[in-house]
């Protein structure tokens, strides 16, 4: 049975923060939570990348020269727009980011953070 998190970004300091969603919180236990930006949550996939690094839903990541967005859509998660299905590729993933975390523009080779070009 896979793990049932959620991450997201704090509102106080902009870190993130992992554990159990409640509301706009996520929390850790029950007696210690963390307000969240409610557009940077993401729920864990239950599925890490070839570098054993955890792939979160909004997390963008590259296989070789493409880079894509985690989804969740019509019951499993994809990256899309290549439609992969993420349980048949992870293992040749790689997370560069998440999506709402930096600023990332769409081009031709897909997802790229302004700030630190293409990976």
């Amino acid at each position: 049975m896979r793990e049932i998190k959620f991450r997201g970004l704090r509102i106080d300091n902009g870190e993130w923060v992992y554990g159990y969603l409640c509301g706009q919180y996520i929390a850790s236990d029950m007696m210690h939570g963390k307000i969240v930006q409610p557009k940077s949550v993401g729920q864990f996939t239950g599925l890490k990348d070839k570098n054993g690094v955890e792939i979160y839903e909004g997390d963008v990541v590259s296989c070789g020269e493409y880079s894509d967005v985690v989804e969740w859509e019509y019951g499993c998660w994809r990256i899309k727009p290549c439609e992969e299905l993420l349980g048949d590729c992870f293992y040749e993933l790689d997370v560069i980011g998440n999506i709402n975390h930096g600023e990332w523009v769409i081009t031709e080779v897909g997802y790229v953070n302004i700030h630190e070009g293409v990976k």
